[in-house]
């Protein structure tokens, strides 16, 4: 019985270990915590019966080993012959070899398995009978509902890495792996060993499940309860466990009912988003650092997600087993909604998830970027921001706008660039779901098989991060818009806000990774990307990031000063406003974007180049001016258009802007800054081309006298003179008076 006293032992070290996961756990507690997990796997499988690869094992590493450290050496005769033979669990301990730190006396391998098993979900799990007798019918000596929990709460050993755990030291690699190789072996115990009595009394009344670990638990043994392949053993444990025969049957029963419906399932992902949302502010603003969501969180999102992807399928959304009949034949009034219905229920708070995680992948970067930065964190909140409204633009995906985008990401730091070339370079592994069409529960491969992504992202880098995960997360959340969102009627509010989320992420040089399937989903909702209408709310997107970045740089309060960038941003900008006053689709979108009723306009794109940051560039004025000196002859170019002369229309409401605003822009236009006026003013025309640098050194300029103090401003042209000039308006004259003498002043760009 020394056998039976050691598996008994060996459990009862596990559940006194669980008490242990709340607090910061050094490297070597996680490492020796694994070793005692996967003796206990490989007990409650080979207790009486060692398999004979592992004898083999043993024997050659006791007397024939030749090194501890090397994986071969070398006869007299040449050959190479193995130092060691074992079974390493080679992801992990490839990429502890590849990042780890390289020290030539490690003993190798440090990750390993004790035989060769691969998670079989397909049959009842393979247990050494009288070890499962032992575990599950000595009450006296274990108590199996206390294991069954204590090896739940391992599994928030992931929470080790969380910046939430406060720790001496930062986490090593070695600490990465092990949380890895912790967790696995935990999860695989927890595949195989059967639930406890306790736990399935909870799962027939499954509202009260919110502690995610549980909940992670309840997505596979829930769903066998339904299906014959597990429901004859699952009943014959808790018989063990001293449960009688007719109430377990009549236990399985109502789980089965509770639990293996799509309306559960979809009620379940709306509690973990609503109970996950309230994390986070507002999915426009910067995520603080303490509130980035855990790799716990990301992963139950996802596999909740994933099992629903699965289920809203007709063909398996239902399991043709007796237990299922049995269920289904109780309900004689109850009709279930459709897929369809459910589907339109769960996405709006899908969409909001997906704001939510966008905002997140987007901070995440950030903060990347400031930590990657020469010296570490240099960059300000103010720089932040900037970052993420150019980010918002630079796709180099969309056609569009790749010339901006091109030009504003040569304009980014070295640093910034090189955080989001290594985020876009690592993809996103695709395994559609019905790659487990034909397993016994789809939906449960397909959850253990996104779970495993996620964890595996622990020893796939040097360092902890959650992007990994934050991107997975998004993938799945697009793929299920897309997906779902053409079920809704066409005027229902959550087409129109999918296409609110989604239009921004073809833009966006954070999801790159996403563009096709983004842009294939907008293809079938509001069209081909060729079309006005889509153009439209592109540019429209465009204008609300740039004209946010103009109103940052020239703000008329105060002079801000970016780290992070300079005023060719502000000339990019203007440059791209410039070039949409040719497109069909360009014209609408500036009448659209600068309407009185959104609370912008053009008045203050103009008034930008007098205030106290945009009047140190003569650049940005001129771009500026010369941007209003193009909208002008387009409009005279192309007469009847409506939303041009919406646009030059907008400009009088220069007449409602403060004296003192209008007279300082008035001073840098006419007078270029501080610099005094000409000896003559040139007389306004209709020819609305700003001055070349040949013309600025014209004899009236070099008659210009440069010392002295600045002579008060001139007044502006008579209305009677430029009027009607060729039916222009009086406003646009006048801009085109100030630039020409402005042009004469300030060197062009």
């Amino acid at each position: 019985m020394q056998k039976k006293s050691v598996l008994l032992l060996t459990a009862g070290g596990v559940i006194r270990c669980s008490e242990m996961m709340s607090q910061p756990m050094r490297d070597s507690q996680l490492l020796h915590l694994s070793r005692l997990l996967l003796l206990l796997e490989y007990l409650m499988k080979h207790l009486y019966d060692a398999p004979p690869a592992l004898l083999e094992q043993v024997q050659w590493n006791l007397f024939s080993a030749t090194s501890m450290v090397g994986d071969a050496s070398d006869n007299k005769d040449g050959s190479r012959v193995a130092s060691r033979i074992y079974c390493p669990w080679k992801e992990i301990e490839d990429n502890y070899r590849k990042y780890g730190p390289q020290d030539e006396f490690s003993m190798k391998p440090r990750f390993y398995s004790l035989t060769v098993a691969e998670v079989n979900n397909q049959d009842t799990p393979k247990l050494d009978g009288l070890a499962c007798n032992f575990i599950l019918g000595t009450p006296d000596k274990l108590k199996y509902p206390l294991l069954i929990d204590a090896l739940i709460e391992i599994l928030n050993v992931t929470s080790q890495c969380s910046s939430s755990m406060k720790r001496g030291e930062k986490l090593s690699f070695t600490g990465l792996c092990t949380i890895q190789y912790c967790f696995t072996i935990c999860w695989r115990l927890l595949l195989l060993l059967p639930p406890s009595t306790p736990y399935m009394d909870r799962l027939s009344e499954p509202q009260d499940i919110t502690y995610p670990p549980l909940l992670l638990h309840s997505l596979v043994w829930g769903p066998r309860s339904a299906y014959k392949t597990f429901t004859g053993w699952m009943k014959d444990c808790l018989v063990k466990q001293g449960m009688y025969t007719q109430y377990a049957e009549t236990l399985l029963k109502n789980v089965a009912k509770a639990v293996n419906s799509l309306k559960y399932d979809v009620e379940v992902a709306k509690m973990c988003i609503t109970t996950f949302h309230p994390q986070l502010q507002k999915s426009d603003s910067l995520v603080p650092k303490s509130n980035l969501p855990q790799l716990s969180d990301l992963y139950l999102l996802d596999a909740v997600i994933a099992k629903i992807q699965v289920l809203m399928d007709d063909g398996v959304s239902k399991p043709a087993t007796e237990s299922a009949e049995s269920a289904k034949s109780n309900q004689t009034t109850d009709v279930s909604p459709s897929s369809n219905d459910l589907a339109q229920e769960l996405l709006p708070h899908v969409l909001q998830l997906a704001e939510t995680i966008i905002a997140c992948s987007r901070s995440s970067l950030l903060y990347q970027m400031n930590e990657s930065a020469e010296p570490v964190g240099k960059y300000s909140l103010q720089d932040f921001q900037v970052f993420k409204e150019i980010l918002a633009i630079s796709s180099s995906r969309c056609n569009k706008t790749s010339s901006l985008a091109t030009a504003l990401m040569a304009l980014l730091p070295a640093g910034v660039r090189t955080v989001l070339e290594k985020w876009n370079d690592s993809g996103v592994a695709d395994f559609p779901w019905n790659t487990y069409f034909n397993d016994v529960i789809p939906a449960e491969s397909y959850v253990l098989a996104v779970i495993n992504t996620h964890i595996s992202s622990l020893s796939n880098y040097g360092s902890f991060s959650v992007n990994p995960s934050l991107k997975y997360l998004l993938h799945s959340l697009v793929t299920f818009i897309g997906e779902h969102i053409t079920k809704c009627p066409e005027d229902s509010e959550s087409r129109k806000r999918a296409v609110d989320v989604l239009v921004p992420l073809t833009l966006d040089a954070c999801t790159e990774h996403l563009h096709d399937a983004v842009l294939h989903t907008l293809e079938r909702v509001i069209g081909d990307p060729e079309t006005d209408e889509h153009q439209k709310r592109v540019y429209y997107i465009v204008l609300e990031h740039t004209y946010y970045l103009l109103r940052s740089f020239t703000a008329q309060t105060a002079t801000q000063y970016f780290v992070a960038v300079d005023e060719k941003v502000l000339l990019e900008c203007i440059k791209f406003m410039e070039t949409l006053l040719d497109k069909p689709a360009g014209r609408p979108a500036l009448d659209q974007f600068f309407n009185q009723e959104t609370g912008r306009d053009l008045v203050t794109v103009l008034l930008s180049v007098a205030t106290p940051q945009g009047s140190l560039s003569t650049q940005y004025s001129t771009k500026v001016l010369h941007f209003f000196n193009k909208l002008f002859s387009t409009a005279e170019k192309t007469p009847g258009d409506g939303s041009l002369e919406r646009l030059c229309g907008s400009l009088s409401r220069l007449a409602t802007v403060e004296p003192s605003i209008l007279q300082n822009w008035l001073r840098h236009v006419i007078l270029g800054g501080t610099s005094p006026p000409p000896a003559s003013l040139a007389t306004p025309t209709t020819t609305l081309v700003p001055a070349s640098p040949q013309q600025s050194e014209s004899p009236a300029s070099a008659a210009t006298p440069t010392g002295g103090a600045a002579a008060p401003p001139p007044p502006p042209p008579p209305v009677a003179a430029t009027g009607a000039v060729n039916g222009k308006s009086e406003t646009g004259a006048q801009i085109a008076s100030s630039e020409s003498n402005s042009s004469s002043h300030s060197p062009t760009e």
